[in-house]
């Protein structure tokens, strides 16, 4: 099926890049947030035409594809590829959607809450109810999903993932394109490394090198 046009595009529309259910998440954020307007989703593994959330799927996420969505006037895009099990997939789209020319906004839920001494780095997102803390430094394209909390001065790096109800207690330092499994904690001051996976119900008492995997005990 050939692409489907995109919606009025303004100076506010925004361009989701993938179409599963991160993507729907970030739509309902949109829509409570009402700082920006959806214009459409790309994703290779759904026809074109088809509505997500009532939203159209406008092609597919190649690069290609997304050069011509920047050329027609769309500035802004948003990373809804997940990666829980491909570490390297959301920061190789983050890097397909800058290469393409678009911006990407921080997005932050209305009901989370993030201190106004925070930093949050660009494409960021904060999912509803979660909490960024007093000085802490989020770095690019991360994830601070549902009711998560990165305390007072955490520094994540890039493509970080903290999931739904998982905590970080103050200072701790998070490596690039690590994942923080649903309802894991993080001890205070620790260091977890650079890709690294903590699972689910994990509890980390000890800094964590680079690669590693921290199963639930």
């Amino acid at each position: 099926m050939a692409d489907h046009a995109p919606r009025r595009i303004t100076p506010r529309s925004l361009l989701i890049v993938g179409a599963g259910g991160h993507a729907r998440v970030l739509i309902d954020l949109l829509d409570a947030s009402g700082q920006y307007e959806v214009v459409g989703l790309v994703d290779s593994h759904l026809p074109a035409g088809s509505l997500v959330n009532g939203f159209p799927v406008l092609g597919p996420d190649s690069s290609e594809h997304l050069q011509s969505l920047a050329a027609q006037g769309i500035e802004l895009a948003t990373n809804a590829v997940g990666g829980i099990n491909d570490r390297a997939l959301r920061s190789s789209v983050c890097s397909r959607i800058q290469s393409a020319g678009f911006s990407l906004p921080v997005l932050v839920h209305p009901s989370a809450t993030v201190d106004r001494s925070a930093h949050l780095g660009a494409g960021t997102q904060v999912l509803a109810g979660a909490y960024v803390g007093a000085g802490a430094q989020i770095g690019a394209d991360c994830i601070v999903n549902t009711h998560a909390v990165v305390s007072h001065d955490c520094v994540l790096g890039d493509h970080v993932t903290v999931s739904p109800g998982a905590m970080l207690a103050g200072g701790v330092r998070v490596g690039a394109n690590t994942l923080i499994g649903m309802g894991a904690t993080v001890y205070l001051g620790l260091t977890v490394g650079s890709r690294v996976v903590v699972a689910n119900g994990a509890a980390v008492f000890a800094d964590v090198v680079d690669d590693a995997v921290i199963r639930h005990r």
